[in-house]
C-alpha cells in the first residue's frame, strides 16, 4: 500500500481533456489560426508559452499570450461549470485510500484559480490535503519540481508515493524522478497508450483496477 498519492487533474481525475482540446482549437481559430494548422501539433503536450512559440517559429503565426490565455480560460471555465465530470471509479478509489490512511494531493497544470473550484464543484476537493499547480510552482511538468514539492508537503518518500498521470510528457517526468507511476487511459491521449503502457509501472483503464486485484 502506498502512503502518499499524487493525482493529476485533467484527463486523470476528470474527463476534461476533450474540452481543453476543443476550446483550444476554437480559440486558435478565433485568433486567426486555421484548424488545419492548429491540428498539426499536440497542444495538450504544450504549455501556453510553448504553444505560442511553436506557432511563431513553425507557422509564422503571431499570437498575444495574454489574449490566448484569457479566451482559453474563459471557455474552459464554462465547461468546468457545465460539462466536466469526475471519471468513473475515481471517488471509490479516493474513499479507499482515505480509509487506509493514504495522504493525497493534486498536482495539476491547470491554474490554481480554476482547479480548486472545479474539484469543489464536483465534490472531491475534500479528499485532498491541497492542490498544487504549475503556476504556483513556476515550472511545467516537463520538470519534476511539482511532484517533488507535492511529495514533500505530504511528508512522503519516493518509495511509497504513487503518481497518477494521463499525459505522456508528465508521466515521463515523474518516472524519471523515481516515482511509481500509474498511467491513466484517456481518449485524448489514446495515441500514446502503447508508449504509456511501456513507460509506466502500471497502465489502467479503470481506477477500480487499483483496489480490486
Amino acid at each position: 500500500m502506498f502512503h502518499t498519492a499524487i493525482f493529476d487533474m485533467d484527463g486523470t481525475l476528470l474527463n476534461s481533456m476533450i474540452y481543453w482540446n476543443q476550446s483550444g482549437l476554437e480559440v486558435l481559430e478565433e485568433l486567426g489560426v486555421s484548424r488545419e494548422t492548429a491540428t498539426m501539433f499536440d497542444m495538450m503536450n504544450m504549455s501556453a508559452t510553448e504553444l505560442i512559440n511553436h506557432l511563431s517559429q513553425t507557422h509564422q503565426v503571431q499570437i498575444d499570450k495574454d489574449e490566448l490565455l484569457h479566451r482559453w480560460v474563459s471557455k474552459m471555465s464554462d465547461h468546468y461549470r457545465h460539462d466536466v465530470q469526475v471519471k468513473p471509479e475515481v471517488i471509490e478509489l479516493l474513499q479507499y485510500y482515505q480509509r487506509h490512511g493514504v495522504r493525497m494531493a493534486v498536482a495539476t497544470g491547470t491554474p490554481a484559480i480554476m482547479a480548486r473550484p472545479v474539484l469543489e464543484h464536483l465534490g472531491i476537493l475534500s479528499y485532498f490535503e491541497f492542490v498544487l499547480s504549475e503556476d504556483l510552482v513556476g515550472k511545467s511538468k516537463r520538470h519534476p519540481d511539482i511532484y517533488l514539492e507535492t511529495m514533500r508537503r505530504l511528508g512522503g518518500e519516493l518509495s511509497t508515493t504513487v503518481v497518477f498521470e494521463d499525459a505522456l510528457h508528465a508521466a515521463t517526468t515523474a518516472k524519471a524522478a523515481g516515482f511509481y507511476v500509474v498511467g491513466v487511459a484517456d481518449p485524448v491521449s489514446e495515441k500514446a497508450a502503447d508508449t504509456m503502457h511501456a513507460l509506466c509501472d502500471r497502465y489502467i483503464h479503470s481506477f477500480r483496477e487499483m483496489f480490486e486485484e
